[in-house]
């Protein structure tokens, strides 16, 4: 299958494509959807023409971050819930996940050109949740494990991210104390 039939099928047949879809073409494919997405965050952005560049670089770079994170914390915590699936095989299930995103620039771009600024509040979050429920399905067939243990290993992401922000509160307070307790 080529790129364009994997993300039509991921976007509308997405158990049927993420049965056997995990292999070294589709991770390098993963690679372009990032690129392209990275590409429709800075044209989204209200910023110069001579600063294109210098923001397509930061949006990717930053897509980059957010994508190799994300998968780090979720082969971790589908490690700890026995998911078979490697590294890659969690890089290409989040990138091809993200696809719906897409959507949501034309989408921003056409409800304030015609005034109909209610779709956004309406699909907008149908879209992330279309993300969401194929980064489950897609974490189902890479790690080779139930649909609940997929849900748990993005509830592990949300753990993840309350107790590094618990933590950064609790080092900002007591580096606070210790700073006004010195004057």
């Amino acid at each position: 299958m080529n790129l364009l039939d994997n993300i039509y099928g991921v976007l509308f047949k997405p158990k049927d494509i993420f049965y056997n879809f995990f292999t070294r073409s589709n991770f390098i494919g993963s690679f372009v959807i990032i690129t392209f997405l990275s590409i429709i965050n800075t044209f989204s952005l209200d910023i110069a023409g001579f600063l294109v560049p210098m923001g397509m670089s930061f949006t990717f770079l930053l897509n980059l971050v957010i994508w190799l994170s994300l998968s780090f914390i979720l082969t971790f915590t589908s490690d700890i819930l026995k998911g078979e699936g490697k590294i890659s095989d969690t890089m290409t299930a989040v990138a091809y996940s993200s696809l719906p995103l897409i959507f949501i620039h034309p989408l921003n771009a056409l409800s304030f050109t015609f005034g109909l600024e209610f779709m956004n509040s309406i699909f907008t979050p149908l879209i992330y949740l279309w993300s969401l429920a194929l980064l489950v399905i897609s974490l189902k067939y890479a790690h080779k494990y139930d649909l609940g243990k997929s849900v748990l290993s993005i509830l592990g992401i949300l753990s993840f991210l309350i107790f590094s922000i618990t933590a950064i509160v609790i080092f900002v307070i007591f580096g606070a104390v210790l700073i006004s307790s010195s004057f």
